[in-house]
Order: C-alpha cells, then sequence, then structure tokens
C-alpha cells in the first residue's frame, strides 16, 4: 500500500496554544493510533484554526439561546423534563465540572443540559455557528491543507469536536470541489445537538463526497459527542467506543486510540 494521506482537523478551545504545539499533538496522535491500527507509512496534515476562531469571539450566543429553552415557552415534554428539574441539574453538573468529581453517577443527562454544557464552557462553538466570515475563513484554512496534498487529497479525514461540524460544512458545502477520500471519520461530535444542527452551513440530509463515513462516541462525554448523529445527519454510522473516564473521554487522543482498537481505521481504509 502506498503512503497514507491523512487530514486531521482539531477541536475548540486551543486559540491560546502555540499552533506548532497543537498541530504537533495532533499529528502524533493520529500517527500513534494509525500505527496501532497497523498504518506506518503516513503523511498527516493537520491544520490549525484556533487563533483565528479567536479572533472572531463574540458573547456565549448558544448558550443564551438553550437557556431561553428552559426559560421561555417551549413545552417540557420536548424538553425532556421540568425547567426547574433541567436548571438544577445543569447548575450542579457546572460545579462538578469545575471541581471534576461525581460526573459519572449524573449520567444519562438530557440533551438540553448538554447545550449549555458545551455553550457555557466554550465560545468557540457559538462563535464558529453563528459567524458567517468566521466560517469561511475556517473553511479556507482547511481546503489548502485538503489540497495540499495534491490533486488526489487525503485519503481519510480525521475529525474531532467542533472539528467535525468544520468537516462536515466543508465537505457538504464544497464537496464538488474537492476530491474523494475513501474514509472520514468523526468523534466526539456535537452535532445532535439543536443549536448545532440549526447552525450548520448546508441540510442535513446532504450527501457528503466520501466513501465511508463513521462516527464514534462515548456516552460518557460531556463536553460534545455522547449521544449518536445519524439521524438527521445522512451516511454516517456511529459506533459507541468507550474512553478514559471525563474529562479525558472527550480528548482526541483517546478517541483516536478508541477508533484504532475498535477496527474503525481499518474499516475506512479498506
Amino acid at each position: 500500500m502506498s503512503q497514507l494521506r491523512v487530514l486531521a482537523i482539531h477541536g475548540c478551545c486551543l486559540g491560546d496554544l502555540p499552533e506548532s504545539k497543537v498541530s504537533g499533538a495532533i499529528r502524533e496522535s493520529t500517527a500513534r493510533a494509525l500505527a496501532a491500527a497497523g498504518f506506518h507509512d503516513v503523511d498527516i496534515k493537520a491544520p490549525f484554526y484556533g487563533a483565528l476562531l479567536n479572533s472572531y469571539a463574540r458573547a456565549d450566543y448558544g448558550a443564551f439561546e438553550a437557556i431561553g429553552g428552559l426559560e421561555g415557552s417551549v413545552d417540557e415534554e420536548d424538553l425532556g423534563g421540568s425547567k426547574a428539574e433541567l436548571t438544577s441539574t445543569y447548575e450542579s453538573i457546572s460545579a462538578e465540572l469545575h471541581s471534576g468529581s461525581g460526573l459519572e453517577a449524573r449520567l444519562p443527562i438530557p440533551d438540553v443540559v448538554r447545550e449549555l454544557i458545551l455553550h457555557s464552557f466554550t465560545t468557540d462553538v457559538s462563535t464558529y455557528l453563528t459567524m458567517l466570515r468566521a466560517k469561511e475563513a475556517i473553511w479556507d484554512v482547511i481546503t489548502s491543507a485538503w489540497r495540499e496534498f495534491g490533486e488526489d487529497g487525503p485519503d481519510l479525514v480525521v475529525a474531532h469536536s467542533l472539528g467535525t461540524v468544520v468537516t462536515w460544512d466543508v465537505m457538504a458545502r464544497l464537496g464538488g470541489g474537492l476530491s474523494r477520500p475513501r474514509g472520514l471519520l468523526l468523534m466526539g461530535s456535537p452535532l445532535y445537538l439543536g443549536t448545532v444542527v440549526r447552525g450548520v452551513a448546508e441540510a442535513p440530509d446532504t450527501a457528503l463526497p466520501v466513501d465511508t463515513a463513521i462516527h464514534v462516541y462515548d456516552d460518557g462525554d460531556l463536553i460534545a459527542g455522547g449521544k449518536p448523529i445519524a439521524p438527521p445527519f445522512a451516511g454516517i454510522t456511529d459506533r459507541a467506543v468507550e474512553n478514559k473516564a471525563f474529562p479525558t473521554s472527550h480528548d482526541y487522543g483517546p478517541y483516536a486510540k478508541a477508533a484504532a482498537d475498535s477496527g474503525v481505521f481499518a474499516e475506512l481504509i479498506e
């Protein structure tokens, strides 16, 4: 087999770190996971958009929208519980997130509370979802790295957390102008959450230009990726995996290792 070309796309909350550190760590984690899956000859590009996203930072729009769902006129049946109980759950889990204790006992967590957690602990997701200028600038970073592989493009695209949203947008919106990879691996994606689904660039049933797409998620991942994303997102197979205990259950490295251990990389690169 010829050298495997891999595009690895990071998640959020990395804008304050040096590009070399973030890209280096993502390349290292990806290479380690691929080696565990039997792929040793790899060319990995890990574009960095964190600082660019920081430059567009704005108020926590997504959190306000989700809070409005709790405090406004939305039916409690649609929310999955009473507003008072959900608000209390969110407040207590927020305190536990800061202390890092007792979280496993709180599962399962209602989607609206997960949404509050996601938007309250980072403005990156809200900024990306609500600012077209930020989206377009980040799409340029990703597509430039994609085309650095030449006419054939990457064989495999690996994306994590907010990076799964960015990747879905790029492939759904610009797919006709990009080469077709063999595999797409989404890890810990928030694409099942309402504010995220409403913020993507194209309809969720848009077919992506890829041979095989798999999303791995851990139901103990409280930050974003604790649930399947298909439906509403078309052509993606969901696969439950088990990472380390929270908070590392959301990290790029444990997800990539879990994908290797469960045979996902081999399935994507067949």
